[in-house]
């Protein structure tokens, strides 16, 4: 008997920001090509190593097997709690529903989610068994990236793991983090994980104000944001006052729509990195993953980007090492 509950499914705000309304154009990597291989990084370590789809717009592409099936195309998101699967996979795979609830989040509204048990993942050999895993319709997001998306890898994943991802070789390194060790020349940041979401602090500086700090989820998931800022934080700040909005988009997300002004900030800080008169974003959100008042909002994928991006949240930090696109202007 399937057993009732109102699921909420915290920040799944991947598929929101897709600023550079282009069409989805994926990488050289195919499915049949993304075969994984072990390799040895410089500190000694044994990764599996992964090819990726890079999409126009920042999303990071993973061929996954559930329960031996054919790879199917999953998102790697960080800023989602959960992994997730597409509906229309219950039925297909036989999958076994154990509960149905609600999911929120970009959007001010919810949607329905079914939980399926018994599910495994086999990421090129990287596998999870006998998981119970939300599955929701994605067919407003499939829309509007014009391509398949059969489900997304979220940080309940992601965490069992130190996840390196090179987006510049797009080829992501899965290391066991028992006797993990770090020799680059990267830069390492303290991470808090709250509601299973990586959180970085770091400063910024709008047209006209003086530097803020604040609390960010970094959220890959998120391909073609910079910066967007929670509702309650931009209020706090009055972070509208001085900034010039250049556009404003209705973008679908799980729960809805949200809409978000843009506008040009004058600098990103954190570490010794700085990211210059970049893009950020302010959504105008009363409900949803936006408008949580214990955050300053996300960093996303146009940033990432710039790096190759180390997730060790075991010893509760993430690296970030410059990569050759670190100094492009956005």
């Amino acid at each position: 008997m399937k057993r009732n509950a109102k699921l909420a499914i915290r920040l799944i705000i991947f598929a929101v920001l897709a600023f550079q309304m282009m069409p989805c154009a994926a990488a050289q990597t195919s499915v049949k090509n993304a075969r994984a291989r072990t390799s040895r990084s410089e500190s000694g370590n044994r990764a599996q190593e992964i090819p990726f789809q890079l999409t126009e717009r920042g999303h990071i592409f993973l061929p996954v097997r559930v329960n031996n099936s054919e790879p199917l195309w999953f998102v790697l998101d960080s800023g989602s709690g959960s992994t997730l699967l597409n509906k229309r996979l219950i039925e297909k795979l036989s999958l076994k529903v154990v509960a149905v609830g609600e999911a929120t989040g970009a959007g001010e509204g919810a949607d329905e989610v079914s939980v399926a048990s018994g599910v495994n993942f086999d990421l090129s050999g990287v596998k999870l068994s006998n998981q119970e895993v939300p599955a929701i319709d994605f067919k407003r997001l499939e829309t509007f990236w014009g391509r398949t998306v059969d489900g997304l890898l979220g940080y309940d994943f992601i965490r069992r793991f130190v996840f390196e991802v090179d987006y510049e070789a797009r080829v992501i390194k899965i290391y066991k983090t028992a006797n993990y060790r770090y020799k680059g020349r990267g830069q390492s940041f303290p991470i808090t994980t709250e509601d299973d979401h990586p959180h970085i602090r770091l400063s910024f500086t709008l047209p006209k104000r003086k530097p803020l700090e604040g609390k960010f989820i970094v959220d890959g998931g998120a391909g073609a944001a910079t910066m967007e800022f929670a509702t309650p934080f931009v209020k706090k700040h009055n972070l509208l006052r001085t900034v010039e909005l250049t556009e404003t988009k209705s973008l679908p997300g799980i729960g809805g729509n949200v809409t978000i002004s843009y506008a040009r900030g004058e600098i990103i800080r954190f570490g010794r990195f700085s990211i210059e008169n970049p893009i950020v974003g302010f959504p105008q959100a009363n409900r949803g993953a936006f408008a949580n008042p214990r955050i300053a909002g996300l960093i996303g994928g146009k940033l990432l980007r710039r790096f190759t991006v180390i997730y060790d949240d075991r010893r509760r930090r993430i690296i970030f090492e410059p990569n050759s696109s670190f100094a492009r202007p956005e």
